[in-house]
């Protein structure tokens, strides 16, 4: 059995298809729990995950999670995807915060780097340990005065990929770093060349690793940044995990209780003053509607709210369905919210 798949991707993801798409891969992921004999109590949490929903269903037809309970299981898919939305829209909130804050102060934005750092495949034995040596890695790297001097703030997402060709694991790490307007032309530019350097010395390893660092190019009127913010968000997406139990136990393991995303500097200063919550906590909030269309909607006068549940061999099937008239409908957004 192989899953291919990806949890930000939009393609055959879309309303009620989507969340049966994810619960489906759910199950599926809890049938591989059932199969791993140390681990077969979280199969029942996986596969209830969600079961119940119910839905705010807009007048253009667009839909979000009003309510449901999810298990926040590391290896969920549900929970995975609802976890990377809620990433990239707190990320794309502080990017927003930030940038007025140094519009209002200089009268300039900060500018915005990607990087991707990278660490030589492992065998999935050892992914709990090669995982602690990247974060650590990236800690000296952090400290380096080549980083000190130009990186304001940064948010880091690690994710790990398997390769079922050679049954390794490859984790890596993806950053999103803000600077100055002025670095791009400063003697002090970081380039590939010289980012590898110092990322080779921070693993402390004889090979030349893979690094990449690019400008993020957004316009000035930041139209969307979900892309820019998509990129280093993905989290937990496992392009194809077979139906080895020894692979989902080491990933179980490895990820287990462990931090998939950090801010440090003006990024985490600005998730603090926005009083975000940590990536396990509240999963319904997310940010579940794309932005442009967000912009177009008054999410607290919904129209219809329809109650689904899960039927394994069909998806989310509608039991209930309530048309709002609209002078009930901030009463019952309340209602939920106070729910939830």
């Amino acid at each position: 059995m192989v899953y291919n798949y990806s949890i930000t991707s939009t393609q055959k993801c879309q309303g009620v298809d989507g969340y049966s798409y994810r619960k489906a891969l759910s199950h599926r992921i809890a049938e591989l729990y059932d199969r791993t004999a140390h681990l077969w109590q979280y199969a029942a949490k996986i596969r209830g995950c969600g079961d119940s929903i119910i839905v705010r269903r807009y007048e253009g037809g667009e839909t979000e999670i009003a309510h449901a309970l999810f298990c926040r299981s590391r290896l969920c898919p549900m929970c995975a995807w609802r976890r990377s939305l809620k990433a990239f829209g707190q990320l794309s909130d502080c990017m927003t915060y930030l940038d007025l804050k140094r519009q209002l102060a200089i009268g300039k934005p900060y500018g915005y780097i990607l990087i991707g750092l990278t660490i030589r495949n492992c065998d999935p034995l050892d992914l709990p340990e090669i995982i602690d040596h990247l974060l650590e890695s990236f800690a000296r790297l952090r400290r380096t005065p080549e980083w000190k001097r130009v990186i304001r703030g940064a948010h880091r997402t690690l994710e790990v990929t398997y390769n079922p060709n050679t049954i390794t694991m490859h984790p890596h790490l993806h950053i999103i770093a803000a600077v100055d307007p002025s670095y791009f032309k400063s003697r002090y530019y970081i380039s590939q060349e010289k980012l590898t350097q110092l990322w080779q010395t921070a693993l402390k390893v004889a090979y030349v690793p893979v690094v990449d660092i690019r400008k993020v190019r957004i316009t000035p009127e930041r139209k969307d940044i979900s892309e820019v913010t998509k990129y280093v968000t993905k989290a937990t997406d496992w392009d194809k995990l077979d139906e080895s139990e020894s692979v989902l136990s080491a990933l179980h393991g490895a990820l287990h209780g462990r931090k998939l995303y950090a801010n440090y500097g003006v990024i985490r200063e600005a998730s603090r003053v926005l009083k975000q919550s940590d990536e396990d906590g509240d999963l319904l909030d997310v940010g579940e509607l794309d932005s442009k269309i967000a912009k177009n909607i008054r999410k607290d006068l919904c129209s219809t709210l329809e109650a689904y549940t899960y039927i394994p061999a069909t998806g989310y099937v509608r039991i209930a369905s309530a048309e709002l008239p609209p002078w009930q409908r901030m009463a019952w957004s309340e209602l939920l919210q106070n729910a939830t």
